[in-house]
């Protein structure tokens, strides 16, 4: 191998990498290898796809040739000479795999296969903007995975049929169009086409007029003020508008814990009280307002872009506090049980009572006497 087809050969392989494909594994005995493998159609195949596998040595030698899939043998192919042999594979799924040529335990070549598929209708097309941003967002839900680099051409026209303008986003679900580049009272028709290696798909048109998708500003959580109970809580809030046609909602979860919706109730402007936590309990908080019209069953709708659509603000920025403990009742006997934990395992319970003589909960510390 010359100088020249091995620098090329580098850039090449570098060129993939950086693409995201993975390097090939069997590309690291191109210096020693003793043969080629070539893929019929490509080794880049629809998946689902029947492909066939030739495998060629250099030169006539004794020993079997055989051809592993992903570490796993390939049933054995038909032989066209001592220097050829021919494998199928059925209906390959799996999006990237590696096949090696072997001859008796000596390897061969072997080749990376990509599996794609082309891509769905973009659906769900979702615009938004506030009042104050100089940006509408626009996103739309892709379909199935491709596992291939898919390119997403996003166009505005007008309704005469007049290009405004037109944007590719690569691997993306989501556009910022500036709202100067479009008329606030115009109707637009934005149309999204998706395609790759494998084929293009067209959304349906979406009507996008920027005054009829206009949100609440996003609220910001200022903090958040546990009772002394442990089981209430105040969110302090703010908004850049008026909150006299919207209405406030809450989520929160715990650490590691999915969103949950829950009701708080409205006691002022910017303050919000929350019932129902529990002790010593990390919580995170998010909430939105939404205008008073789309009404509460509409807000506990599930969470999709198309349901937050001209109604709801986007979730607010978290906040995060842990609930503090439950005190102990004023004048209630507790039973306690203290066990040794050591290398030897864990002793028995020495119980005893202990005694609240507490009569202000929350006032100070708790004084607690141990009686025998």
């Amino acid at each position: 191998m010359n100088l020249y087809s091995t620098i090329w050969r580098f850039i090449m392989i570098l060129h993939f990498s950086i693409k995201g494909w993975p390097l090939l594994p069997a590309g690291c005995q191109q210096l020693n290898r003793h043969g080629h493998v070539t893929v019929e159609p490509s080794p880049l195949f629809l998946i689902g796809s029947n492909l066939t596998v030739y495998c060629r040595i250099n030169k006539c030698e004794l020993g079997d040739i055989s051809l592993v899939l992903n570490n796993k043998p390939v049933a054995p192919g038909k032989r066209v000479n001592c220097t050829m042999m021919i494998f199928n594979l059925v209906n390959v799924r799996i999006p990237k795999s590696t096949v090696v040529c072997k001859l008796t335990m000596k390897i061969v070549d072997g080749k990376d296969l990509h599996g794609g598929l082309p891509p769905d209708k973009p659906e769900n097309i979702i615009c938004e903007t506030t009042r104050s941003s100089d940006f509408t967002n626009c996103s739309w839900e892709r379909g199935q995975e491709t596992y291939l680099p898919t390119t997403y051409n996003v166009t505005v026209n007008s309704e005469n049929g007049t290009q405004i303008l037109s944007h590719q986003k690569q691997e993306s679900e989501k556009i910022t169009i500036p709202r100067a580049k479009i008329d606030e009272n115009t109707k637009y028709q934005l149309i999204i086409t998706a395609y790759n290696h494998f084929g293009a798909s067209q959304s349906d048109p979406f009507i996008l007029c920027v005054k009829d998708i206009v949100i609440p500003e996003t609220p910001r959580l200022m903090h958040i003020e546990f009772g002394n109970d442990s089981t209430g809580a105040m969110l302090h809030w703010k908004s850049t508008e008026s909150s006299d046609h919207l209405r406030s909602y809450v989520r929160l979860r715990t650490e590691n814990g999915f969103w949950r919706a829950v009701e708080g109730t409205e006691l002022s402007e910017g303050l919000i009280q929350m019932v129902g936590l529990r002790p010593l309990t990390e919580y995170e908080f998010q909430m939105r307002t939404c205008k008073s019209t789309s009404g509460l069953t509409y807000a506990k709708r599930p969470m999709s872009p198309s349901s937050r659509r001209s109604f709801c603000s986007e979730w607010s920025p978290s906040v995060r506090g842990r609930s503090p403990g439950k005190g102990l009742t004023a004048g209630v006997r507790y039973s306690i049980s203290l066990y040794a934990v050591t290398t030897r395992g864990v002793s028995a319970p020495s119980s005893g009572l202990v005694y609240s003589k507490e009569q202000k909960p929350g006032s100070s510390p708790k004084r607690l006497y141990m009686k025998s």
